[in-house]
């Protein structure tokens, strides 16, 4: 090998380590703390009642008197 192409394969080596390097760091940094903060606070699944609450209001839009239907829904549904 001559002694340009050595040193490109140096270069290169030593590119990948110090990206693998940099890339560690940003997992351990960032991406790590913000995976262990959703598994602290998963979300909760929705009960019976928003269920219930989310389709009474989806049905809301095709009514005439929107507003109306919202209240309804608030009243018989989204009570909690």
């Amino acid at each position: 090998m001559t002694d340009s192409i050595k040193s490109l394969l140096i270069f290169i080596i030593i590119l990948a380590i110090t990206g693998a390097a940099v890339g560690g760091a940003y997992y351990v940094a960032v991406e790590l703390p913000q995976q262990k903060a959703i598994e602290e606070n998963p979300p909760a699944n929705p009960t019976e009642i928003d269920v219930q609450c989310n389709v009474c209001k989806s049905n809301c839009k095709y009514e005439t008197n929107y507003n109306g239907c919202m209240a309804t829904c608030a009243l018989l549904f989204c009570a909690g």
